[in-house]
């Protein structure tokens, strides 16, 4: 759990952010841009007849065999009509033998809030852009996605300020840019009546295929500017707009989430619907859930507090150690891990997914585990029974409870495992603060190189507010 304040009244207490399927948005780590898909409607679904209706179908197969079809289908069907209405693809008469094609398949997902509740079905059709070659298919791929000390930095200083923080969701983001390559898709079957297996050219950026998140990044760039908003030298995913009359307005873009920070409501009213004329939105209104992470405010004690139960209860449940026993601290006084190249994990692809999993959250809500995962991720390769017994006891740092963390008398946390710097070769550990809040650790063998960073958080905001 994070909490970002301001004045004198700090506390920072991380937490973690939740697991999701890049594959249906067609990035890395994610969450689909529109809002098309069924709705949720009564509890949610438990497992019936052998199927487990809490994880989505694997393929439209499976989806079709489910007890829970229905809800799949109307998620299908409201695919297929929005990506019609957008006009993703055109028809042509170009035959299979004379120009590849790019095969597309319809992935399911299961959408939660950030404590884990169901609240809808979700069907996108994509891309299997495994398939494009690269030179003729496309060229660069990137996404905007914004450093984990710029989203934190932003949300302290909100926190100081008391500025407002309001979110909006671009819908299906990435059809809004053109594709830029001559590329064409076979269509699955049950796109649409008389439509199954037909060769399409592609129109636009459709989720799936490699370049689909660096051309909405430029799209969005391209509108941002033409709304008079600036970017940031420091970090390319925040822009400042400078409103004659309301005054400055940031924005923070996480590929298809915008996230509103500033002084003035009508500041926001007029980003908003500027941002609305351009693209299909919905204003979520002030933040409540980001990213898969929850954030609470509390304007008297000028306290955000970020956290996402959901997501560590799943991670959990992933590694069976839900009923396991908290630890208070990621990793005990005094421990050594080297490699000996005895006691092998039999399964080293498991301990480099809960390492993985372990530093992203180090990176978004929990820096308090970050040296512990810094010293488990020299050991991914040949992974012994010691390192992953070290890695499952940070992951049960996750079942402790925020009243439990150390904290200093300003209500900062302390630093877990600073007195285990004998384990390693000299290393160097710098905390980052915006407003008495650690917004970035980093961990460096040369402590001078961690004043760049500093410089970043400074440039962002501090000079600037």
């Amino acid at each position: 759990m994070c909490h970002c304040t301001g004045g004198r009244s700090g506390l920072f207490a991380p937490e973690k952010q939740r697991r999701r399927r890049g594959a249906l948005c067609g990035r890395g780590e994610g969450r689909g841009g529109g809002e098309v898909g069924g709705t949720v409607s009564g509890a949610e679904s438990v497992a019936k007849d052998g199927w487990d209706l809490t994880t989505p179908p694997a393929n439209e197969k499976e989806a079709r065999a489910r007890p829970d079809w229905p809800l799949w289908q109307k998620a299908n069907k409201d695919e297929v009509v929005a990506h019609k209405h957008l006009g993703t693809w055109s028809k042509t008469n170009v035959s299979n033998k004379k120009q590849k094609t790019v095969k597309n398949r319809f992935v399911f997902d299961i959408k939660r809030d950030a404590e884990g509740k169901l609240t809808r079905y979700k069907a996108r059709l994509v891309a299997q852009g495994f398939n494009q070659v690269p030179g003729r298919d496309f060229d660069e791929t990137w996404a905007p996605v914004p450093n984990a000390a710029t989203t934190r930095a932003i949300f302290a200083v909100a926190a100081a300020n008391d500025w407002e923080i309001h979110h909006v969701d671009v819908q299906t983001a990435f059809l809004n840019a053109k594709m830029d390559k001559e590329m064409y898709i076979k269509l699955p079957d049950g796109v649409a009546d008389g439509d199954s297996g037909e060769i399409c050219r592609l129109s636009l950026a459709l989720y799936g295929t490699k370049q689909a998140g660096r051309l909405w990044g430029i799209k969005l760039y391209k509108e941002l500017k033409e709304m008079g908003a600036s970017r940031s030298p420091v970090d390319p995913c925040v822009y400042e707009c400078n409103h004659p009359v309301h005054g400055r307005v940031f924005i923070l873009v996480y590929v298809d989430d915008l996230i509103d920070a500033g002084k003035s409501l009508a500041g926001f009213n007029a980003v908003k619907s500027a941002v609305s004329g351009k693209f299909d939105v919905r204003d979520m209104a002030e933040v409540k859930d980001f990213i898969g992470i929850k954030v609470m405010r509390d304007r008297k004690a000028s306290t955000i507090t970020l956290r996402n139960p959901g997501h560590a209860a799943a991670l959990l449940e992933a590694f069976g150690m839900e009923m396991a026993t908290p630890n208070k601290t990621p990793m005990a006084s005094g421990v050594k891990l080297a490699k000996t190249g005895k006691d092998l994990v039999p399964e080293g692809n498991r301990h480099a997914a809960l390492v993985g999993s372990l530093l992203y959250v180090s990176t978004m809500t929990r820096p308090d585990i970050s040296f512990a995962v810094g010293v488990l991720s020299r050991f991914m390769s040949c992974p012994e029974q010691a390192h992953m017994r070290a890695a499952m006891a940070v992951l049960r740092c996750l079942c402790s409870k925020p009243e439990r963390r150390r904290e200093t008398s300003d209500g900062n946390p302390i630093p877990d495992h600073l007195d285990s710097l004998a384990m390693t070769p000299p290393l160097s550990i710098a905390l980052f603060r915006q407003n008495r809040n650690c917004i970035a650790v980093q961990l460096r063998y040369n402590l001078l190189s961690t004043t760049q960073l500093s410089a970043r958080c400074r440039t962002l905001f501090v000079d600037r507010v």
